[in-house]
C-alpha cells in the first residue's frame, strides 16, 4: 500500500485565535497549516505490501493539539484498485507503537470510536456545521448502526432508543458483494420515517439525510439489508472477508453537548414482527449496471477488460464519427400541412418502430381559469377530453396508424414511449402519471391521486414529463409546475427516491429547479438530463443516485428552455421559449455536442415561425420533430443532406423528395383528423381568447400562458 493511500483530515480550533505551535509544524509531523485556526492532518499508510487478500493493516498518528479542536472535513486519497475500505478511529492509546501492524491485534487498547469510513471510490465527506470534537481526549458525534446476521434474503435490525434526543445528518451503508439495498428508518408510534436508502454496490460515502430526522426517547431505530445469492453455489457466512457478508447502516448525528454520547451500536432485532409493516421500498433492489459491478469488485477477482472506460470510449468514438461529418438542420418540406390551427400539442415521442407519437389536448386549453391558487383544477365539470389524445403516425407521410386515449385525460402534458411500446403520459389537471399499452383502453399503471395536488410520495403537483430507463425499467417523473423535484419509482411504481429543490434567489445552484419541464435519458452513460425551464438551462444527473453531473447553459437559450432530447452518438437537441421583453434571443431549436455542451447548429421553420415550441424528439438518423403548443402544429426537421432532390420508384409508385426550401413543414391536426373517417373535428377551431392570455393571436406580441401560474419568481413565465 503506497503512501498516497491516505486520508486528509481538516481540523479547526474552537478558539479561532489559537494557532499551531512551531513544534506541531516540525518536519516529523504530517501537519499542514491552513490559516490562523485551521490545519490539516495528512494521515498516510506507510508503503507496505499485503501478503494475502483481505489483509487488515493499522497505523496511528498522534493528534498535534493540546486544546479543544474539531474535525470539519474528510478528504480520502485512495483507489479501490488497491484498497477495499478505510476506517478512521479515535482512541486514547493505539494497540501498537509500530509504524503499522496487523489489525487482528486490535486498533486501540481502550475503547475505539469510528470517525470516518470510506469504500468504493467514495467522494469526500462534507460535514455541516456539526463537527467531530477532538483534543482533551474526546471523540463524539458518530453512530454505527448495524452488523447483523443475515440469511441472504434480508437482514433486519432494530433497537429501542433510550437516550436523550439526537439529530441525524448523514448515513452510510455497507455490505459485501451480495447486498442489493440497505435502508434505515425511525419508527415512532408505528410510523416509519426514512433516514436513508442506498445500494451498497455504489461508492460508500456518507450521504446527507434528505430531510432532517430526530430520534427521541423510546423511538425505534430499524434497518433492513436485502441480499441476493444468485449465481453463488456455496454457503455464505457472516465475516470480514470478501466472500463473507455483513449488514451495516452507519449514522452521523449530533446531540446537546451535556448529553452527548460518542458511540452507540445496535446489533439485534428487538421487534421482528414490526418488519411486516416496513415500507415496500426497503425490499426493492437499487439497480447497478453490470459493468459498474465488475469495476467495483475488480480488486477481489481477476477480470478481463472489465474497465468501464471501454464503454465510454466506444460511445465517444461513435459521437466523434457523427460530429466529424458536419451537418445542418433544415425544415422537411415534404411533411404535410400547415393550413389550419388546432388543439394544443403538448408531448411528442417515438415508438420502437420509430413512428411518431403525438399527445395533444383536443378541444381543451390551459388558461387563467384552469386552476385555483392551490393548483386544484377548476374545470372538472367538462369531464375528460372526448377525443383520442394519443396519435401514432407514419413519420414520413403523417398517415394515421393508431389512436387512443379518449375519455381518459383532462389536460395532457408530457409523453414518452418505453422500449416495449407502452405510452407514459402526465396530466397536469389530474396531477397523475399513467402507463398505457398501445391497444389498452384503461391505464396499466397510475401514479398520483386524481385531481389532488401534493408534494409527498403519493402525490404530484402538475407533473410535466416522465422517462423510463430501458435497462432497469425505473420510472423518472419531473414534478413539476408547483413542485421542484425529480422522483424515481420502481418498474412496478413503488417510490424509490427523489431529488431537487426550489431555486433560491440569485443564481440557481445545481439540483435546484424552476419548473423541471422535460426529461431525456442518456442510457450509455446512465444519466438523466432535465430541461430546467425557467432557469434556462439543462441539468444532468446520475440515474442511480440523483447526483448532479453537469449543467449546459448558453446565452442563446434566453430565459426559458422548454424541452430537451438525446440520441445515441452524442447529440443533444433542445428548444427554447419566446424572449422576454427587452431580450433579443430568438425562439429556435438547438443541436449540441453532449460531451462538450457546444452548440453545433440552430434551426427554425422556413415558412412559418415558431410560436411556442413545447416538446422535441429526435431519431438516430437526425430526424427531428417539434410540437408547438400555440401553433397547434408538429414540425419536422432533418439534416440538409437527407433532403437533396431524389426520385425513387418502387412497385410502380414514384416518391418525390425535394430540397427543404420554400415549403411548410408542419402537420395541422385539424385537417389531419378531418380527413380520417369517423373522427370529429369538433373543438379544433380556434377558441375565443377574450379575457385570456392563454392563446397567442397574430397581433399579440406576448406568449404568456397560465401553465406556470405556480411560478414563485417574477416575471411570470409563459406556460404549456
Amino acid at each position: 500500500l503506497a503512501p498516497e493511500k491516505r486520508v486528509l483530515l481538516l481540523l479547526r480550533y474552537k478558539d479561532t485565535t489559537r494557532s499551531l505551535s512551531s513544534e506541531c509544524l516540525g518536519s516529523n509531523q504530517p501537519v499542514i497549516s491552513l490559516g490562523l485556526s485551521d490545519f490539516a492532518l495528512d494521515i498516510r499508510m506507510p508503503g507496505v505490501t499485503p501478503k494475502q487478500s483481505d489483509t487488515y493493516l493499522c497505523m496511528s498518528v498522534p493528534l498535534p493539539v493540546d486544546d479543544e479542536a474539531y474535525v470539519v472535513d474528510f478528504k480520502p486519497h485512495a483507489s479501490m484498485d488497491t484498497v477495499h475500505h478505510m476506517l478512521l478511529f479515535g482512541c486514547k492509546e493505539p494497540s501498537s507503537t509500530e509504524s503499522y501492524w496487523d489489525c487482528d491485534e486490535g486498533t486501540c487498547k481502550d475503547k475505539s470510536n469510528i470517525l470516518y469510513a470510506w469504500a468504493r471510490n467514495a467522494p469526500p465527506t462534507r460535514l455541516p456545521k456539526v463537527w467531530f470534537r477532538v483534543g482533551e481526549k474526546q471523540m463524539r458525534y458518530l453512530c454505527i448502526f448495524g452488523n447483523s446476521f443475515c440469511n441472504l434474503v434480508d437482514a433486519d435490525i432494530s433497537c429501542h432508543y433510550k437516550r436523550f434526543p439526537m439529530h441525524l445528518f448523514a448515513y452510510r451503508v455497507h455490505t459485501h458483494r451480495l447486498g442489493k439495498v440497505v435502508s434505515g428508518y425511525r419508527v415512532r408510534n408505528g410510523q416509519w420515517t426514512l433516514i436513508g436508502r442506498q445500494s451498497p454496490q455504489l461508492p460508500q460515502a456518507f450521504y446527507p439525510v434528505e430531510y432532517p430526522v430526530d430520534i427521541s426517547y423510546d423511538d425505534i431505530l430499524a434497518a433492513r439489508c436485502v441480499f441476493s445469492g444468485e449465481g453463488r453455489t456455496t454457503e455464505t457466512h457472516i465475516g470480514g472477508t470478501a466472500n463473507d457478508e455483513m449488514c451495516n447502516f452507519y449514522i452521523m448525528y449530533y446531540m446537546e453537548a451535556k448529553h452527548a454520547v460518542s458511540y452507540m451500536t445496535c446489533t439485534q432485532n428487538a421487534n421482528p414482527e414490526m418488519f411486516r409493516n416496513i415500507p415496500p421500498e426497503a425490499n426493492i433492489p437499487i439497480p447497478v449496471k453490470s459493468d459498474v459491478l465488475k469495476m467495483m469488485h475488480g480488486h477481489h477477482e481477476e477480470t478481463k477488460d472489465s474497465d468501464t472506460s471501454s464503454l465510454l470510449q466506444q460511445a465517444k468514438k461513435e459521437e466523434e464519427e457523427i460530429l466529424d461529418q458536419g451537418f445542418h438542420i433544415e425544415e422537411a418540406v415534404e411533411w404535410p400541412g400547415l393550413e389550419l390551427n388546432l388543439g394544443q400539442v403538448s408531448g411528442l415521442s417515438l415508438d420502437p418502430e420509430n413512428n411518431l407519437v403525438v399527445f395533444h389536448r383536443g378541444d381543451r386549453v390551459w388558461d387563467e381559469n384552469s386552476f385555483d391558487s392551490k393548483f386544484v383544477y377548476q374545470q372538472r365539470g367538462l369531464g375528460p377530453i372526448d377525443q383520442n389524445t394519443i396519435i401514432v403516425m407514419n413519420p414520413s407521410n403523417a398517415k394515421l396508424l393508431h389512436s387512443t386515449g379518449k375519455s381518459l385525460f383532462y389536460l395532457p402534458h408530457g409523453l414518452s414511449v418505453d422500449k416495449n411500446g407502452n405510452f407514459w403520459v402526465t396530466d397536469v389537471a389530474l396531477h397523475q402519471v399513467f402507463k398505457l399499452g398501445a391497444s389498452d383502453k384503461k391505464p396499466l399503471l397510475t401514479l398520483g391521486v386524481a385531481l389532488q395536488p401534493g408534494s409527498d410520495r403519493n402525490h404530484f403537483c402538475q407533473p410535466t414529463d416522465v422517462a423510463v430507463d430501458p435497462i432497469t425499467g425505473s420510472i423518472y417523473v419531473s414534478d413539476g409546475y408547483c413542485n421542484s423535484r425529480i422522483i424515481q419509482f420502481s418498474p412496478k411504481g413503488l417510490y424509490v427516491m427523489q431529488w431537487g429543490e426550489e431555486t433560491s434567489l440569485g443564481r440557481a445552484r445545481p439540483g435546484q429547479f424552476h419548473i423541471p419541464h422535460s426529461l431525456t435519458l442518456i442510457p450509455e452513460l446512465s444519466q438523466l438530463c432535465v430541461a430546467d425551464r425557467e432557469n434556462g438551462r439543462i441539468q444532468c444527473f446520475r440515474l442511480e443516485t440523483g447526483e448532479f453531473t453537469r449543467e449546459i447553459k448558453h446565452n442563446a437559450f434566453g430565459r426559458e428552455l422548454f424541452a430537451v432530447a438525446y440520441v445515441p452518438g452524442g447529440l443533444l437537441f433542445a428548444v427554447n421559449g419566446m424572449p422576454y421583453p427587452g431580450q433579443t434571443e430568438p425562439v429556435q431549436g438547438f443541436v449540441m455536442n453532449f460531451s462538450t455542451g457546444e452548440i453545433i447548429d440552430t434551426f427554425i421553420p422556413l415558412r412559418k415561425s415558431f410560436e411556442m415550441p413545447h416538446d422535441i424528439v429526435a431519431s438516430e438518423d437526425r430526424t427531428i420533430f417539434v410540437g408547438d403548443v400555440h401553433a397547434r402544429t408538429v414540425w419536422k426537421f432533418a439534416s440538409a443532406e437527407k433532403m437533396e432532390h431524389r426520385s425513387v420508384k418502387k412497385a410502380g409508385i414514384e416518391v418525390q423528395e425535394t430540397k427543404g426550401k420554400g415549403g411548410g413543414g408542419g402537420i395541422n391536426l385539424g385537417n389531419f383528423f378531418a380527413s380520417h373517417k369517423g373522427y370529429s373535428r369538433k373543438g379544433f377551431d380556434r377558441l375565443s381568447t377574450e379575457g385570456s392570455d392563454q392563446e397567442k393571436d397574430e397581433d399579440d406580441g406576448t406568449d404568456s400562458e397560465e401553465e406556470c401560474s405556480a411560478s414563485p419568481l417574477p416575471p411570470a413565465p409563459s406556460s404549456s
